[in-house]
């Protein structure tokens, strides 16, 4: 089996905010207005995509993954990695297996995420931090380095990963980060080529875990699978589709 197992926001769907100086397809709505959108050649290619099979792979939650509507409805996935592989959301719900097995990974981490949780509240406020219990939690700023550097400070490094992205950081405990889900997500389905494409810190363990990836070229100096595709700007999607069909 040939899987495609890529990041969405800002991967393969871009927030209404990103300028995309392509035509372009409403992939989400949020409270009734568009949220995010894919080009519309990406949509085509992983619409008609026949000889691999499609997983995407988030940091989104089931419930904000099922808001885009676009995955399901015009493109076929055969499961959606959802919360940082944490949750194998597949046939509109949680695998059972896959669950369980995500506890026994991330269970030296799970008491310190509460606890940076309770931190982020006490010393940030509680209006912006999140927490999808037990897996990760989150803080929404326009301070985002700062408080990331602060959790560095405080936090058990040994135990969670401390990672900022734009306006949130989050908080995750080792063993459930993207690399390892691919690898499980290989021994689940029987994958013999994996491709990946992502645009974060978060993705470069997917990246690296991968046969052959795509990502922007800020990116480079983290990412060490030497069959990666940089990219200049922001928009990766199509490349991704090139590389795809260079592979199968």
């Amino acid at each position: 089996m040939i899987a495609i197992c890529s990041d969405l926001d800002r991967t393969l769907i871009y927030s209404h905010r990103v300028p995309m100086p392509f035509p372009k397809v409403i992939a989400e709505y949020l409270d009734g207005r568009p949220q995010s959108y894919m080009t519309a050649r990406s949509l085509q290619f992983f619409r008609s995509l026949s000889k691999a099979v499609f997983f995407p792979v988030t940091t989104r939650t089931p419930e904000q993954f099922q808001r885009i509507h676009i995955f399901g409805s015009e493109i076929p996935y055969r499961a959606a990695l959802t919360c940082n592989g944490s949750i194998l959301f597949e046939g509109g719900s949680s695998d059972q297996e896959w669950f369980e097995e995500s506890l026994r990974l991330g269970d030296a981490g799970f008491a310190e995420v509460k606890r940076i949780y309770s931190y982020l509240c006490e010393k940030y406020g509680d209006d912006h931090a999140h927490i999808y219990d037990p897996f990760f939690a989150y803080y929404v700023s326009d301070h985002v380095q700062d408080i990331a550097d602060d959790l560095r400070r405080v936090a058990d490094l040994s135990r969670v990963y401390i990672h900022n992205d734009r306006r949130k950081v989050y908080c995750y405990p080792h063993g459930l980060d993207k690399g390892t889900a691919i690898r499980r997500l290989r021994e689940r389905f029987g994958i013999t080529k994996l491709l990946s494409s992502g645009d974060s810190v978060f993705d470069v363990p997917m990246l690296d875990a991968a046969d052959f990836a795509v990502a922007p070229d800020r990116l480079e100096q983290y990412v060490s699978n030497g069959h990666t595709l940089f990219c200049e700007g922001d928009i990766i999607s199509d490349a991704f589709c090139d590389l795809i069909q260079q592979h199968i």
